[in-house]
């Protein structure tokens, strides 16, 4: 069973753009995490993973393979997604 000491830290930005929109952040990728279980701890939603696998697609060309020690790119999730 993971613990929250065993996530990847997520990089957080400083600010959100001056109008207010949010901003991407980073997660590296720790050994057994897929994007399915990044997207459930960062947006509460395993299906969301297809925001995560967009935003990576110059580094991932299979959802299913991404490796420990990848640093990846979440995209802030805008409010109506």
């Amino acid at each position: 069973q993971a613990t929250a000491a065993d996530a990847s830290p997520v990089t957080v930005p400083a600010a959100d753009a001056k109008d207010g929109t949010p901003q991407a952040s980073t997660v590296t990728v720790k050994e057994g995490e897929t994007l399915s279980t990044i997207a459930a701890r960062i947006y509460g939603n395993p299906d969301d993973y297809v925001l995560i696998f967009e935003a990576n697609r110059q580094r991932i060309s299979d959802p299913n393979r991404i490796f420990p020690g990848m640093t990846l790119t979440i995209p802030a999730k805008g409010p109506h997604e």
